[in-house]
């Protein structure tokens, strides 16, 4: 195992970690990130909402988020104790 020096080590590599990393580095830290699981690998993520976008084009990867073609307009939550479903627009929030 090869030893290095860093100002800053960040565990895990999902999305906090993935996203401050490269910002830290930025500000010339000197940055390690450790992330136990094999990339690229299936993963059923949370939802991206369109507060996320300006923090994606900061990091340079705007273009490549909005050509998967999944805008979020909505959340709706269902409760198991009663039939009837709540739907948030967010254009309304």
């Amino acid at each position: 195992m090869e030893r290095s020096q860093c100002d800053v080590l960040v565990v895990g590599g999902r999305a906090a970690g993935s996203t401050v990393a490269p910002l830290l580095a930025e500000k010339g830290y000197r940055v390690v990130l450790l992330e136990k699981a094999r990339y690229p690998r299936f993963h059923i993520g949370g939802s991206l909402l369109a507060a996320s976008l300006p923090l994606f084009e900061r990091l340079g990867g705007a273009d490549e988020v909005t050509a998967v073609g999944m805008e979020k307009w909505a959340a709706e939550f269902v409760s198991p104790y009663h039939d009837r479903p709540q739907v948030f627009h967010f254009a309304e929030v």
